[in-house]
């Protein structure tokens, strides 16, 4: 969802990096699963020069929540690692 990414891509055009197959890059680095074209639609506005004036945080979903909240496996839990130090005989 190109939405997760709107403040990474405006403070990028912002800063001037206009190519949108190199902003594309950049946010699938950061896990943006989606293609060019989608990022094309999402800064036409850009490039027509209405620049979004208020960048409001969307909404999260259920979903979203849920994953920020859950591990996604037992392995990823943390755990206590914390050993007691060993003393010098």
């Amino acid at each position: 969802m190109i939405d997760d990414y709107r403040f990474y891509l405006h403070h990028r055009w912002m800063e001037g990096c206009t190519n949108t197959a190199a902003l594309t890059r950049d946010i699938q680095q950061l896990g943006y699963r989606s293609d060019v074209n989608t990022a094309r639609r999402y800064l036409r506005p850009y490039r027509t020069g209405t620049v979004p004036a208020d960048l409001s945080l969307p909404h999260p979903t259920v979903r979203r929540v849920a994953d920020w909240i859950t591990p996604s496996s037992p392995s990823s839990a943390p755990t206590n690692t914390h050993t007691a130090p060993r003393r010098a005989t």
